[in-house]
């Protein structure tokens, strides 16, 4: 049963982070991401299971707010994780990124929850909120639904070296009434506030005893960006796992790459990049979920897999210094490319004077010369049989020359047409 199976969601262990280091969010996503993707049809089926169950009249449902302090305070009675609030239209009760681990882990232990089963534990207070440790006297005395981890067991995510990434934030750029709204927003649109301490009074029903507030009058429009923030919030798909962040993090990056809170999970290039590998590995499915997050407009990133990171990443990652830069991909200067190209030339036809090649390739000494002294030239210079010294110019990687980016082009043609490529 889902019940006995969060008791014991710590085993099996998830296996520890790996050492590695890649210079492109392609590459990391290759060898770090990818391999860490639960089993597709596993991940469409709580998919399918969360999906009906959102629809489902009966639903309680996640919010991911009022999880820190108010602004200013230090009181943790301000704290609401597994606070329970009933309305005439809906319940919900507040949770933080905790209640997330719960669904990635069971994807990875390739469980699918079944429907009758996940809204039963739901509805009766037995999912849990979060995990422990970090509760507060005051939310263990009204919190409705589990956050020290007995009815629901710390995955091990973190401890292996993991964070749970999103790729769609659970709390940012949901279009309601033709505006985009992050999550602060719409809560105090729909009165969906933090609630006085004292607000939240014992109750009873068929499952047993139970603290929650109940709200009389409740706006029904509401109802959308619950299920939608549900479906951020738990679904698979829109989470990846990542090296962990904050203080005992597991990656790094090289020296000039900036990176928000220096965590690679609040990349949008490696959230877009996700996106784009989604919709491959899911298909429509995911082209469906998408449609049901109430997402704004979305920043295009061109090319997002090929952005440079320099990231390292392992339980015992150093920061990276400049002599350890893992070195950027360089593309050949146009002066190397014609250099190679002629070195081949000469040696496959036997090439012994300037003046076949100049035959060969006339009105190009501008770009391709022969030169009486080498003394003052260090290297790219090709020495014939003759004696005659070829040395390509620097002006060929002058873009703004017209003609001469004409004559580097003719040059690469003709070298094609004679079977000569790099």
């Amino acid at each position: 049963m889902l019940i006995d199976k969060l008791k014991t969601l710590n085993k099996p262990k998830i296996d520890v982070i790996k050492d590695g280091s890649d210079n492109t969010i392609k590459e990391f996503w290759e060898h770090f991401v990818e391999p860490c993707l639960p089993k597709k049809d596993v991940v469409i089926g709580i998919y399918h299971m969360l999906l009906k169950y959102i629809n489902d009249p009966d639903a309680v449902f996640v919010i991911r707010n009022y999880n820190n302090t108010e602004k200013g305070k230090k009181n943790y009675i301000s704290l609401r994780r597994g606070f329970f609030t009933q309305t005439n239209e809906y319940s919900y009760f507040f949770t933080d990124n905790f209640f997330a681990a719960y669904f990635y882990k069971l994807a990875l232990d390739e469980y699918v929850p079944d429907y009758h089963e996940f809204k039963e534990a739901m509805i009766s207070r037995e999912f849990p909120a979060r995990f422990g440790p970090c509760d507060s006297k005051y939310e263990k005395v009204k919190a409705a639904y589990s956050i020290d981890g007995k009815k629901g067991k710390n995955p091990g995510f973190a401890d292996s070296g993991y964070k749970i990434s999103h790729i769609i934030d659970s709390g940012m750029d949901y279009l309601i009434n033709g505006k985009s709204m992050n999550e602060s927003e719409w809560c105090k649109l729909y009165g969906i506030t933090r609630g006085e301490y004292e607000d939240y009074l014992p109750r009873s029903d068929k499952y047993g005893s139970f603290y929650s507030r109940v709200i009389v009058n409740a706006p029904k429009q509401a109802i959308d960006v619950l299920k939608a923030h549900f479906l951020r919030l738990a679904c698979p798909l829109n989470y990846i796992l990542t090296p962990k962040s904050g203080k005992n993090r597991c990656h790094t990056f090289a020296p000039d790459i900036k990176v928000k809170n220096n965590d690679v999970g609040e990349m949008l290039e490696l959230q877009q990049y996700a996106q784009e590998q989604f919709r491959k590995r899911y298909g429509s499915e995911y082209d469906d979920y998408l449609s049901k997050l109430m997402l704004s407009t979305q920043t295009k990133i061109a090319n997002p897999g090929d952005k440079y990171i320099g990231i390292s990443y392992g339980m015992n990652v150093k920061k990276v210094s400049s002599s350890t830069k893992p070195a950027k991909s360089k593309e050949k200067s146009k002066r190397r490319i014609v250099f190679e190209l002629f070195n081949e030339y000469i040696k496959r036809y036997n090439i012994n004077s300037f003046a076949e090649i100049d035959s060969e390739f006339p009105q190009m000494t501008s770009l391709v010369s022969n030169i009486k002294d080498s003394s003052r030239f260090f290297n790219d210079i090709i020495k014939l049989e003759n004696g005659d010294l070829i040395r390509i110019s620097n002006q060929i990687a002058d873009t703004a020359s017209f003609n001469k980016n004409r004559k580097y082009s003719n040059i690469v043609k003709k070298m094609e047409s004679k079977g000569i490529t790099i």
